[in-house]
């Protein structure tokens, strides 16, 4: 799924952007709504990914709150935080229409080969800029040496269960 569409791009050298997200709220939804109102939310999220980014584009569930995506072609990094923010506008929009308690994304954004050109490059790059910014939605920050986000991607990508979304099956 993600991985290996992650391993190929790499390995033809096609330009890509790589967004990571994180669901923040989800807990809150959990514990002050339902478990749910908690899958509904993570299923929302999913769709409103697939909404915003292209059909050529892949969008995996990265985690338990997490999602990725891969913007095919060349793309400047202004470009995928756009990506981004619109998510993020569009699913604040949806979980409104839900009646759901609030909820936002963070993220963050590489670009091959700008930020690296193997599949862990860009997922630490990407996963450092989405857990070592500011805390804000959306924020990216240059890179921050942070064993933590290295770890973890790596763990990510050792076992790789990453479900693909858009095609209505459970997340």
């Amino acid at each position: 799924a993600f991985y290996q569409a992650l391993e190929v791009a790499t390995r033809d050298q096609q330009p890509i952007g790589v967004l990571l997200f994180d669901v923040v709220g989800l807990k809150e939804v959990n514990d002050t709504s339902s478990h749910l109102d908690g899958d509904l939310l993570l299923r929302t999220v999913a769709r409103t990914i697939r909404t915003i980014v292209r059909p050529s584009d892949v969008v995996a569930r990265y985690g338990g709150d997490e999602f990725a995506v891969i913007l095919h072609g060349p793309i400047a990094e202004t470009a995928a935080i756009d990506v981004g923010d619109r998510v993020n506008h569009a699913l604040q929009d949806a979980v409104a229409d839900l009646g759901l308690p609030p909820a936002t994304l963070r993220f963050g954004v590489a670009i091959s080969p700008v930020d690296g050109i193997t599949p862990n490059e860009l997922v630490l790059a990407a996963d450092r800029r989405m857990y070592h910014g500011d805390g804000t939605p959306g924020t990216i920050e240059p890179e921050h040496n942070g064993h933590a986000a290295a770890d973890r991607v790596s763990a990510a990508l050792e076992f790789s269960p990453i479900d693909p979304v858009g095609d209505h099956s459970p997340l």
